[in-house]
């Protein structure tokens, strides 16, 4: 028979050898086989074995001895999912541009965004003429019932790759909760963690085991090939968020990242401008947006006045003003004269100010109902607001701005 790899008239093997070193993402420790065909489901025209796909005895034992070496030497455990990549040309570990995708900010000075730039910079100039013609090659494999699956198989130019890598890192760039620069490039990791609810009992080693391995290819996919987040990326990623925020842990910015990153590409999709920015953004045309900032600013403004009291505006009311805002809302700003009356006059005034910026943005424009989509424009307006009120309250305090002077 032809071999499928080869191309040469071949007695196939009847049988096709062990895959190794996938018992960590659900493979057995003794292997199991890349091409097989043990059920009757599987086999066409009355072929036996792996004559359904002939190869050559040693055409498999290369692809064995290749793989099993690229698994052992080249390739990170996400999950349950193995990534497994190499170049057709050498790449040196400072120029791997998967390697800052897996690591982020986490191991070296320079940081991960930078590095693409810098790198995308050289190709472009001519000063790494051998990446300009350079390939990447990925798999993602897992382990499954004694067979070794294969879940996304990617190949493409390099320099694409690290432009494609480029974009995922500015697309997650969100300003620190604090108000202070912007965070660290994260982890590809971290993103995924960023759509896991917290489990104290967890151990960290197995917080992406609770993601399908299917969900974890396609988001490596969406990262390697600039695509655009999947739907369910901002249920998981909301889900997240309301469960930090009502339980008083503090919102991981992170998620907040997520929620740009999946808006802003499902606009550029559409041919639109992106609209959502690391930092605030007070001239943004959603009203969700600034529903969440009013909301911030009621949080803030009760924290000033009260210190903290436990169950506060945000838990008692996130929740019913993130999903339906008109009927929260006002009821909330009308409340909140209560604790304006605490403050003393000047900073009382700072945060009428403020309330009223927003409400001028708001006009008679507050939702009924918010969408799922809406829900996370909230979310951002929420976050980015807290982060500018976290920098732009104490800027004015140390000015003297806050007591009128």
């Amino acid at each position: 028979m032809r071999c499928m790899i080869t191309g040469k008239l071949v007695e196939p093997a009847a049988t096709h050898p062990q895959i190794t070193g996938l018992s960590d993402v659900g493979g057995t420790t003794s292997g199991g086989p890349l091409i097989g065909f043990n059920q009757d489901a599987f086999r066409s025209f009355g072929l036996k074995k792996s004559r359904n796909a002939a190869v050559s005895t040693e055409a498999a034992s290369a692809y064995r001895a290749a793989l099993n070496k690229l698994i052992r030497e080249n390739s990170k455990r996400l999950g349950l999912v193995k990534i497994v990549y190499w170049f057709s040309q050498q790449v040196v570990e400072t120029e791997d541009p998967l390697s800052w995708l897996i690591e982020g900010d986490s191991t070296r000075e320079k940081d991960a965004h930078q590095r693409a730039r810098d790198l995308l910079d050289a190709i472009g100039t001519g000063k790494t003429p051998s990446l300009g013609s350079n390939r990447y090659y990925v798999l993602s494999l897992s382990g499954a019932a004694g067979r070794i699956m294969v879940r996304d198989w990617m190949e493409g130019q390099f320099e694409e790759l690290v432009s494609n890598i480029d974009s995922w890192f500015t697309d997650l760039a969100m300003v620190r909760p604090d108000g202070q620069n912007l965070m660290r490039n994260p982890r590809f990791s971290t993103v995924l963690e960023a759509m896991l609810i917290r489990n104290n009992q967890r151990r960290q080693t197995d917080a992406l085991e609770e993601l399908p391995s299917p969900f974890i290819a396609r988001m490596w996919r969406v990262a390697l090939r600039n695509e655009p987040f999947p739907f369910d990326v901002l249920a998981k990623t909301l889900a997240r968020w309301r469960s930090d925020l009502l339980s008083e842990k503090g919102v991981n910015g992170y998620c907040a990242a997520v929620i740009k990153a999946y808006l802003n590409r499902k606009e550029r999709r559409k041919g639109g401008k992106t609209l959502t920015t690391p930092y605030l953004n007070e001239n943004h045309p959603e009203p969700a947006y600034h529903c969440g900032r009013l909301m911030a600013v009621l949080a803030h403004l009760q924290q000033s006045a009260l210190g903290d009291v436990g169950a506060g505006v945000v838990q008692r009311y996130y929740a019913a003003a993130s999903t339906t805002p008109a009927l929260v809302l006002g009821r909330l700003t009308r409340t909140s004269q209560h604790h304006l009356d605490k403050l003393e006059p000047g900073l009382a005034y700072w945060y009428e100010t403020k309330l009223a910026s927003i409400w001028g943005k708001l006009k008679d424009n507050v939702p009924t109902t918010l969408t799922l989509e809406q829900q996370s424009l909230f979310a951002l307006g929420y976050y980015q607001q807290m982060a500018d009120l976290r920098t732009k309250r104490n800027s004015s305090e140390q000015k003297g701005e806050v007591d009128g002077e």
